[in-house]
């Protein structure tokens, strides 16, 4: 059996706008501007201001301008994509946030840092402790903006040397005339805004990605790879469907959902996860609590567990996921069932990503017992690999004659 492991990686080698930072340029780029005048994708892509400032665009519109520019904006999520990303606190955020330098940004790790934030001068208590020497706290309080009250109206309590709007704030005990500020609050308004940053993310994905589908699979620009046509499944870290869409309808489980349901946006468990007593009061940030929640791994892992109940073991095939401690307790499921595990690569320092990645997920010894065991191969994705598919597909025929004489015996 051959397995898939895709990351964002894989829409990205199809030249498709599926990085965060597209999202980031692309739906504040709509959000400024009047864009009755703006007939397609291509109207809206092809502007020299929105590819001077992130080049990627650039060579999404180059590759796929015949596409883009046929097809017709669809003017409500156009709309409604504008309308979100003006006031939500976390795109306002990230926005701010984007390094313009290095020119990437990961939403998972700015997220877990503004969480980490709050919750620090935050405590059970309620009481806010001060935070003005603080660089980092102080930043990420003043661009989201929420919390505290700069006009000081009469809506609002002193707690812990700043003025704290009142919706943020809970009377404990009631009557007392005591108030502090409440956590769980706080947590709610962030929770509430950070799904609103989902659904701006699912129409964005939606309107630029998705709708193009129906023409890439016609016209010869996205290049399939016959080693991912004899797959048998996929596991996905990504919110679209461009695996299935592009190679005929193959079956892929979706860890973090998908656009037309619920997608996971959030956070990696910690130390403090294990604990005894645990404060929830953030758990809704955390990735396992939204795949639970939405159930987007509801069928990878019946997959899986079927899996380790019969035995079974696959070939693994790597492409476009970093292999990141962000997904470490998938990753390492599907590697401890694996027979073989291979690493599609597009460049050297890809290449020694990747290694480092494994080396942190697995520590020295156990990367190198993957090794030793010659478990582990790297394959830059421009070689050829018609010998590993043709292996696969005299594995896929030998399999078939098996299960005939098996069903006539």
């Amino acid at each position: 059996m051959n397995v898939l492991l895709l990351g964002n990686g894989f829409d990205i080698n199809y030249k498709l706008p599926t990085k965060y930072a597209n999202f980031l340029h692309v739906a504040n780029h709509i959000a400024s501007q009047e864009t009755e005048n703006l007939k397609t994708l291509g109207d809206i892509l092809s502007q020299e201001a929105l590819q001077k400032e992130d080049p990627f665009i650039k060579t999404c519109y180059e590759t796929h301008k015949h596409i883009l520019d046929y097809i017709a904006i669809d003017r409500d999520k156009i709309n409604e994509l504008s309308t979100l990303v003006q006031k939500n606190k976390w795109f306002s955020f990230l926005l701010k946030s984007f390094n313009k330098d290095v020119g990437w940004i990961d939403f998972e790790k700015e997220i877990a840092f503004v969480i980490s934030c709050f919750d620090r001068i935050l405590p059970q208590k309620g009481t806010m402790l001060l935070y003005k020497d603080n660089r980092d706290i102080k930043h990420v309080v003043e661009v989201f903006d929420f919390l505290i009250d700069e006009e000081a109206t009469r809506k609002s309590y002193t707690i812990g040397g700043q003025v704290v709007k009142k919706e943020f704030c809970i009377e404990h005990p009631l009557g007392s005339g005591n108030f502090n500020v409440s956590k769980e609050k706080v947590a709610k308004f962030l929770y509430n805004e950070l799904l609103e940053l989902s659904h701006a993310l699912k129409l964005y994905l939606s309107c630029f990605v998705e709708s193009t589908y129906d023409l890439l699979h016609k016209d010869g620009t996205c290049k399939r790879l016959s080693i991912f046509s004899k797959s048998n499944t996929a596991v996905t870290f990504n919110y679209t469907s461009t695996y299935e869409r592009l190679y005929f309808n193959k079956s892929a489980f979706h860890i973090h959902g998908q656009l037309s349901k619920n997608i996971v946006l959030g956070v990696n468990p910690n130390s403090y996860d294990n604990l005894e007593s645990v404060d929830t009061s953030f758990i809704t940030f955390k990735k396992y609590f939204q795949r639970t929640m939405f159930e987007t791994d509801y069928e990878y892992l019946r997959w899986i567990s079927d899996i380790k109940h019969t035995n079974t073991t696959y070939r693994l095939i790597v492409m476009g996921h970093s292999l990141d401690v962000t997904d470490k307790d998938i990753i390492l499921d599907l590697f401890k069932y694996a027979n073989e595990i291979i690493v599609l690569y597009h460049s050297d320092e890809a290449k020694a990503s990747y290694i480092a990645n494994l080396i942190t997920l697995h520590g020295k010894d156990g990367f190198d017992l993957l090794r030793k065991e010659q478990m582990l191969t790297f394959l830059p994705l421009d070689s050829d690999l018609s010998k590993l598919a043709e292996k696969m597909e005299q594995e896929s025929y030998a399999q078939l004659v098996a299960n005939m004489e098996s069903h006539i015996v």
